[in-house]
């Protein structure tokens, strides 16, 4: 079964990781939430993920894999790995300095640069899961309409964000 939720936590940990080595935040680092971001923030600045869409890759979806490419009998198809593609709006606020938003913004993309690929936390559970190790992580660039009918759709005031696009792969 995949578990989006390993993926949003594993982004959060290496945002939350970039933020508190940062010399912008050092030890005064904001929290990174997961939370819709209409919800009240608990502290003064906060760097916020949520995912907002889910679907699958639609170039290795079901798709056969042919494991011979000789004329004669074919030998049964393998199926290609599931993969699962996650978009995320990443937004910070503050409740006393816009600065520090855009600050913490350009930690965020500079950690995402940084780091195009990022390794998924483990599944610790009594029953064996099928996780995707790893997840590829690219800036999706969305326009001014774009961003404010997500944002509308939130029903959250606009505020400045960045849109990501992190890809999984399911291995058997």
């Amino acid at each position: 079964m995949f578990d989006p939720s390993s993926v949003t936590d594993s982004l959060s940990a290496v945002l939350t990781q970039a933020i508190s080595e940062s010399q912008t935040f050092g030890g005064d680092s904001p929290p990174v939430s997961a939370r819709h971001p209409r919800e009240p923030r608990a502290s003064d600045t906060e760097l916020n993920v949520f995912l907002f869409r889910l679907g699958w890759d639609m170039h290795t979806s079901n798709g056969p894999v042919s494991r011979d490419s000789t004329p004669g009998p074919t030998l049964p198809s393998a199926r290609l790995p599931f993969a699962a593609n996650l978009w995320y709006l990443i937004s910070a606020q503050s409740k006393t300095s816009s600065v520090r938003e855009q600050q913490l913004l350009g930690v965020v993309m500079q950690c995402l640069y940084d780091n195009p690929r990022i390794q998924l936390s483990a599944e610790t559970s009594d029953h064996p899961r099928v996780e995707p190790r790893h997840a590829s992580v690219t800036p999706e660039l969305l326009g001014v309409d774009e961003l404010s009918a997500i944002w509308r759709a939130l029903q959250a005031p606009l505020r400045a964000a960045t849109v990501y696009r992190v890809s999984t792969n399911v291995e058997d």
